[in-house]
């Protein structure tokens, strides 16, 4: 899920849900998306990669068969197998077009304008990452893992761009209520289950810390009923 399709869900559920705070913590499937779709940045302008097709020009293998090749058990062995043998013998990307950072910001302004048709509060999350400014002790399962989700960026590429975003979201906390879950998790490796996604216990000590961050901001709780809550001490 990323911004785009958060914002479709949005609008198309908003007014009957009728949410008190619209919460957003994106971005790894945001970098994804923007990367697989084919987007790359020249001279910060989007272009779309050149089609693959099989020799001969004959179209590449789409449709049933493809989906029904993606759904075996040796498909995704061979996968896992051959993209770490192959990223191996490559030169990866080690940094993103700041383009994607124009992309991601553009989609954020627009889930924040769905909010406001709606009279909800908006607030956004820093991205958390497992090992932040410490990929020289990120373990080589996690290095796989962001290998196989975008085998053409490199475990420091997704590090900077989510240091970068994060970065620019907190020089915008006069347009946005920033909570920042990554400055919280940083050096937290416990919390975290892969690179980018929360443990049980990382759930735990995050959904925590949010309600803490939204209690402490009045401007996010105007007009909005609070049940009683005490946080947990972890």
């Amino acid at each position: 899920m990323t911004l785009s399709t958060n914002n479709h869900q949005l609008a198309a559920t908003g007014a009957e849900w009728k949410p008190d705070i619209v919460l957003v913590y994106q971005a790894s499937n945001d970098l994804s998306a923007m990367v697989k779709n084919g987007l790359r940045a020249a001279e910060n302008e989007w272009v779309i990669k050149e089609s693959i097709t099989s020799p001969r020009g004959l179209p590449s293998l789409v449709g049933p068969i493809q989906e029904w090749i993606e759904q075996c058990s040796l498909y995704e062995l061979i996968k896992a197998n051959a993209t770490a043998r192959l990223n191996g013998a490559r030169i990866l990307d080690t940094d993103v077009p700041d383009a994607y950072a124009s992309q991601f910001f553009s989609d954020l302004h627009r889930l924040e304008s769905s909010a406001e048709a709606i009279d909800a509060k908006f607030a956004v999350c820093t991205f958390a990452f497992s090992h932040a400014g410490e990929l020289n002790t990120l373990p080589d399962d996690y290095r796989l893992i962001l290998l196989k989700t975008i085998p053409d960026l490199a475990p420091v590429a997704w590090s900077k761009c989510f240091d970068r975003w994060n970065h620019q979201l907190r020089d915008q906390k006069d347009t946005f209520v920033v909570l920042d879950v990554a400055k919280f998790a940083r050096g937290e490796t416990e919390l975290f289950r892969d690179p980018v996604h929360f443990s049980e216990l990382g759930h735990q000590a995050v959904g925590e810390f949010l309600a803490e961050s939204i209690v402490g901001h009045p401007s996010l709780l105007d007009g909005v009923v609070v049940e009683d809550w005490e946080p947990k001490q972890r």
